[in-house]
């Protein structure tokens, strides 16, 4: 075999291995809950558990999302920019969502 052509065959087999996982029916993500929020966790220990679990919760069937994530993990300056605008908007999404959440328990626990 000609050294082109183990090149071309390489580089087909790359290819097939990086769409493999992308391929089929089935949305089953790559990273877990548990590794997406204990990766936010390592990064801003501030942050609670259940925003990160909100996040997840809204971009595990986005694919293009769960490739990154799962490729370069929730914490990483390699995720496509579209992944990171996502992952901001949701974050912010679930921050104002928990801070109504609490907001709403406080009132209710001083108001009693």
């Amino acid at each position: 075999m000609s050294r082109r052509h183990r090149f071309a065959l390489l580089g087909a087999l790359a290819l097939v291995m990086s769409v493999a996982p992308a391929c089929g029916d089935d949305a089953v993500p790559v990273i877990t809950k548990q590794q997406f929020t204990d990766q936010i966790k390592d990064l801003q220990p501030g942050v609670d558990p259940a925003v990160g679990s909100c996040v997840y919760d809204n971009v595990k069937q986005d694919r293009d999302a769960m490739a990154d994530l799962s490729r370069y993990g929730a914490v990483s300056n390699k995720i496509s920019q579209a992944t990171d605008e996502k992952l901001q908007r949701l974050l912010a999404r679930c921050i104002r969502g928990a801070e109504a959440a609490t907001s709403t328990t406080t009132t209710s626990t001083t108001a009693a």
